[in-house]
């Protein structure tokens, strides 16, 4: 489902300005550093007010895991519509904390599923839209 009225949004308006004194380019930052690359992740997700699409390989029950986990928890619960698409193979020992998060309003999952295993068949019980590569 497309968006639409984005330009209204703290970040469509920052964004429309930039295109706007650079019309038909587009733009890139490299974040070179891990942290740099974290906290952008992170506020990106705090200032959110509509929509975010989140695409992880591998995602771990470690800090900045749960710290990202908790940054999407807040936006869902500001009303943002929070879509995840995680790796079957990158997330071991996250079902549970996968299957809460997205039992939330707002937030949907849907897990690439590479190999039929256990925790894939449990993966479709618990709901998840799952594509196979």
């Amino acid at each position: 489902m497309a968006l639409i009225g984005t330009g209204e949004t703290r970040l469509g308006k920052a964004a429309g300005l930039l295109t706007h004194e650079h019309p038909g380019q587009s733009g890139l930052l490299r974040l070179v550093n891990g942290r740099d690359a974290f906290a952008a992740r992170v506020r990106l997700a705090d200032i959110a007010e509509r929509s975010l699409d989140v695409q992880y390989y591998i995602w771990q029950n470690d800090l900045t895991g749960t710290l990202l986990l908790n940054a999407l928890r807040r936006a869902a619960d500001r009303g943002v519509r929070v879509r995840l698409l995680l790796d079957d193979n990158g997330t071991r020992g996250l079902d549970d904390v996968i299957a809460a998060l997205v039992a939330r309003p707002n937030i949907e999952d849907r897990l690439l599923i590479r190999y039929r295993t256990e925790r894939s068949r449990n993966a479709l019980e618990r709901g998840s839209s799952t594509r196979l590569a």
